[in-house]
């Protein structure tokens, strides 16, 4: 099994939480109580600078602390990967002064940096141009190992990058042949929106990638096929994942392979709980992060069959609508997907119609977007421990909760699904 977390972990600049209309309320409302205790001489913008520094600089440290938990956990992923990462302001990696690390920072990154290889997709000589860009790790001891890696360019994406693994023998600590050894493409990109929510421009955009990614591999890898069916798409694609489906179907000349996402669930207009990994500035939800894969056709076994798809809600900072709960003033509209704040006996937090979202305290939040986790049984490969394996990560999700679910509070934000 091949277990891939894919995250967005939200920029720190005027396009992330701090944006007007659009940005998470909660993370807006702190910033602006903070201005009031820290603004000297009326000067509001130097005010409103500091505490969005100091805010975002507290959130890193949540996220780091969250990362760590969970990479010192029993169910490690083998791939993380990362979007929305800031350029100069990286989130994952070690600040370039020293003095600025606290013991926690510390031991993040030296813990981290242990346990995970970072993908070299952009060299130090490269010029970005992007504000972000999108990063991928792979677990040391995972059995896989860095093939090549390269940007992509595709203008439909933001940062995107591109990476071969292959898969090692435990035993000898070294990596058969390329003809031999089971490998990987993964990619992390992070769509635009103009493109990704345009029905053509969305089509146009997958045949470019397409082209991009044929440019880099031969049609067949030694007893293989092609490098369609060893080839995980992954991200935030800035529209629904199902929507997919038919640009990669497209781009695919090969009638074998069909493209597979993996959804957590399409309900996402009902007034029951539903699946989502973000919710649109427009006030409905959405999943647009995840993974894509191509599994056949023809009745073979696949060299990749997708297996599980579970989420995490622990840190999820709702945008509302136009950048406000619904909640937030008396006599505002209710909507089917209705985010409120309360105070109140229920517990501090975000409430989803009236139903709890785990982890979600103001003072605690980590991102606009949910953790996603996708599990992958690749051919050939049996000998990948899979005692990580955890029975609260269940197969693919059934449309509703159960009653009894509805009083489930685990600590972590992950949620049991019920049919």
């Amino acid at each position: 099994m091949v277990k891939i977390l894919s995250w967005n972990t939200l920029e720190s600049g005027e396009g992330g939480a701090w944006s007007n209309g659009w940005g998470c309320p909660l993370e807006i409302q702190r910033r602006n109580e903070l201005i009031k205790t820290i603004i000297v001489d009326n000067d509001y913008d130097s005010a409103k600078s500091m505490a969005e520094q100091l805010l975002t600089q507290e959130r890193y440290r949540r996220i780091r602390k969250t990362m760590l938990d969970e990479i010192l956990s029993n169910e490690p992923s083998d791939f993380l990967l990362f979007q929305e990462c800031t350029v100069g302001n990286f989130w994952d990696e070690p600040p370039l002064d020293p003095s600025k690390e606290d013991s926690l920072d510390n031991k993040f990154f030296t813990t981290f940096d242990s346990l995970y290889e970072k993908v070299p997709c952009q060299t130090k000589d490269d010029v970005l141009t992007e504000e972000t860009v999108q990063h991928i790790y792979v677990r040391r001891n995972s059995g896989w190992a860095i093939s090549s890696s390269v940007a992509l360019e595709s203008d439909a994406f933001v940062g995107g990058c591109l990476a071969e693994f292959t898969f090692c023998n435990d035993n000898s600590k070294e990596c058969l042949g390329a003809n031999e050894s089971p490998s990987l493409i993964l990619v992390n990109v992070h769509g635009k929106a103009r493109n990704m929510r345009d029905p053509d421009l969305r089509r146009d955009s997958i045949s470019n990638l397409w082209e991009e990614m044929s440019s880099h591999f031969h049609v067949t890898t030694g007893n293989f096929t092609g490098w369609n069916s060893r080839a995980i798409f992954c991200g935030d694609w800035n529209t629904h994942l199902s929507d997919m489906i038919e640009p990669f179907r497209h781009a695919n000349s090969d009638s074998t392979f069909e493209p597979v996402v993996g959804m957590l669930n399409n309900a996402t207009t009902t007034r029951d709980y539903p699946f989502f990994s973000t919710n649109h500035e427009d006030s409905f939800l959405a999943q647009y992060d995840g993974c894509l894969l191509f599994e056949s056709t023809t009745g073979s076994p696949s060299y990749l069959e997708l297996e599980d798809t579970v989420w995490n809600m622990a840190g999820f900072m709702p945008k509302g609508k136009d950048g406000k709960l619904s909640g937030d003033q008396p006599g505002s509209e209710t909507m089917y997907n209705n985010f409120t704040y309360h105070r109140g006996t229920k517990g501090e937090g975000v409430y989803l119609n009236g139903v709890f979202l785990p982890g979600s305290k103001a003072s605690i939040g980590l991102s606009d977007h949910l953790r996603v986790y996708t599990t992958l049984k690749v051919k050939d490969i049996e000998n990948i421990d899979t005692q990580w394996m955890s029975p609260l990560f269940q197969r693919r999700p059934y449309r509703q909760y159960s009653n009894e679910d509805a009083k489930f509070k685990h600590g972590s934000g992950l949620r049991r699904l019920g049919g």
